[in-house]
């Protein structure tokens, strides 16, 4: 087995992973959980995740089998959407194996039975970002849907070398790096006429290869 001194990567911070790495401060990256379908799909009756959280709705929903937005909906307030998911009746549509699959199933999905994907926010921006530019994303606006990507360092690792690597992490976040960062590697990038809506300042997905660029550059000059 391999082993890594840092992880650089869209790392969603959780109670289990903090049992086996120390996470960075501050995080590179908020976002929330959001949802992707098809722009012919969105209406009023679905303005947030919590309109899933009912007993009778239209729109079928998916998250990756096993992934770590699964598990939040399965521990969050969100029962009877997670009840309806996994449902004998839904659960091989509710779990497609990957975000490429999901996507697959919202373009596939009928004006009869409207698929929804959940799932990180930047990571389905992306997805809406690329042609042939016919899906949206709706943001959760819940606070419970919350979360960071962070860089991580095997635990024990040098008190020194972390307080080094956070206070570089602290000087990119106020120089507003992450976001040139963000608009380089994502807006810019659009596929579609228009970028993706959010005004979230960073992607982890977007800013993963620059950031590893960028942090030893701001670690180095200290």
């Amino acid at each position: 087995m391999q082993e890594a001194d840092l992880a650089a990567a869209p790392l969603t911070v959780n109670e289990a992973r903090k049992t086996a790495v120390t996470f960075l401060e501050p995080a590179f990256m908020t976002f929330d959980l959001a949802m992707l379908m098809k722009k012919s799909h969105k209406s009023d009756d679905l303005k947030k995740i919590g309109d899933l959280n009912k007993e009778r709705t239209k729109y079928k929903s998916g998250a990756v089998r096993g992934g770590s937005t699964a598990t939040f909906l399965r521990r969050s307030s969100y029962s009877v959407l997670w009840s309806r998911m996994n449902s004998a009746a839904n659960k091989n549509a509710s779990f497609p194996a990957s975000v490429e699959e999901g996507v697959r199933r919202v373009r596939e999905s009928s004006d009869a039975h409207p698929y929804v994907f959940i799932g990180e926010q930047y990571t389905l921006e992306y997805h809406a970002s690329r042609k042939p530019c016919d899906l949206v994303v709706v943001k959760g606006e819940d606070t419970e849907l919350e979360g960071e990507y962070r860089l991580a360092v095997k635990r024990g690792y040098d008190q020194g070398t972390i307080d080094k690597l956070q206070d570089a992490l602290a000087t990119l976040n106020e120089t507003s790096r992450f976001d040139k960062l963000y608009k380089k590697w994502w807006k810019d990038r659009s596929q579609c006429s228009r970028a993706p809506s959010s005004t979230a300042a960073t992607s982890g997905l977007a800013i993963v290869l620059p950031l590893l660029l960028a942090i030893p550059m701001r670690f180095s000059s200290q």
